[in-house]
């Protein structure tokens, strides 16, 4: 017998089968929602602006939804892409691929072709679907090590929904660490920079140098990057060590706690096992916290995947180690306590998804004094009223989720 909830869910299904679009779960669970109408477009429209988390922009055609952002115009993209061959080919498959759903025929000229099918989704479809595709299209986004990452969510804004839970969580832990003093957050490139600053607390700026507005209690530094490969030359003796150093010296000459923040789903980051062995040989002290924090046990764990935590350190200067990004790993999962496991498992169930996708994000590489310049620029992707950045898109939709402490 059909109860009334399914007569629900078949309406919802139907509605979104009609306007062709998506049925993911959010959408339907919305949809079940609102009863009857006599205009499919409006009551979908409505249901979208109530699972979305920012409203229908004034004139979504022509501005789009992701303001303070720099867009690129049609003509420009069509320069860039005609430079980056791997980026035109991936963008061409993604609209290729939504133009057959709908049953468009296309120009082959990928900047027109965007165009025409995100004026199409706006008309014949919705504003909410339009604004959607270029992040799902960046989901197709190929990662350097595909076993790295698994998810289960259902579309790239369900990812960023869970992922900016570690973002919550990284900001109420840094919140807490400054009620004992002021401090220099170091973002070890380039992912914690990525999530952390997609939306910045008033209490937050980003350090531009030592003439910087000392009244903010937090200070983000950028631009150092602590390699999680073992193999490379140690800390000591090459250009990560002398960023590390200068990074630690400005806080020091700023009267700031230096807290160094990464991002891993294993039980710490394999930097932090690197700067503990460097923090070791030069007579620093290393305090970590959360999920990092070894709770018995003075020695340094012998790998990255030890279950086991990072001891404490006494020295000075003193240097705070980070990870808010919950534990993860199967591998590392296996070998903590239930305590433990308790405590910092959770969502998000896999590595961050920005890490390691190529055309995703700036990437930096060191120079031979220490100075981290970028070595890559990211991939472009259409947007309603133009082509943005895919770090830019990225960042811009994450923050529709974070909640920052006041």
């Amino acid at each position: 017998m059909r109860t009334s909830q399914d007569s629900k869910t078949t309406e919802a299904l139907r509605l979104l089968t009609v306007c062709r679009t998506r049925p993911t779960p959010e959408r339907v669970s919305m949809l079940r929602r609102f009863a009857g109408g006599s205009n499919p477009r409006a009551i979908l429209d409505r249901a979208f602006l109530r699972t979305e988390s920012v409203p229908l922009p004034p004139d979504p055609g022509r501005t789009g939804f992701d303001p303070g952002y720099p867009k690129i115009g049609s003509s420009q993209a069509a320069a860039v892409l005609e430079q980056r061959p791997r980026n035109r080919a991936w963008i061409g498959r993604a609209i290729a691929a939504s133009a057959r759903r709908y049953g468009l025929k296309i120009s082959p000229d990928p900047a027109a072709a965007a165009d025409d099918l995100l004026s199409f989704l706006c008309r014949e479809v919705s504003f909410w679907e339009a604004d959607a595709f270029p992040l799902e299209a960046m989901g197709a986004l190929e990662n350097r090590y595909d076993w790295t990452f698994d998810t289960d969510a259902w579309s790239m804004r369900e990812q960023l929904r869970r992922e900016a839970s570690a973002v919550n969580r990284a900001w109420r832990m840094i919140r807490g660490l400054a009620e004992d003093g002021p401090l220099l957050v170091v973002l070890n490139e380039a992912t914690p920079r990525d999530y952390l600053t997609c939306r910045v607390p008033p209490w937050t700026s980003v350090f531009t140098g030592p003439d910087h507005d000392r009244t903010c209690s937090v200070l983000l530094y950028t631009g150092l990057k602590i390699s999680s490969s073992e193999h490379r030359t140690p800390l000591a003796t090459g250009p990560e060590g002398a960023a590390l150093r200068k990074a630690v010296g400005t806080a020091w000459s700023l009267g700031r706690r230096v807290v160094v923040v990464d991002f891993s789903r294993r039980r710490f980051p394999r930097a932090f096992l690197r700067i503990c062995r460097f923090a070791g040989e030069a007579g620093w002290g290393i305090m970590p916290v959360g999920k990092i924090r070894r709770i018995a046990g003075n020695d340094l764990p012998d790998n990255p995947k030890s279950p086991r935590g990072l001891p404490g350190i006494v020295g000075a200067p003193n240097i705070i180690l980070m990870d808010p990004w919950p534990v993860s790993d199967p591998q590392i999962m296996a070998g903590l306590s239930d305590s433990v496991r308790g405590q910092f498992s959770g969502i998000p169930v896999t590595k961050p998804w920005q890490d390691d996708r190529i055309g995703a994000r700036v990437e930096v590489e060191a120079d031979s004094d220490g100075v981290y310049r970028p070595a890559f620029t990211p991939w472009i992707v259409p947007v309603l009223g133009g082509w943005m950045r895919a770090d830019h898109l990225f960042k811009s939709r994450l923050a529709r989720f974070v909640r920052l402490p006041s």
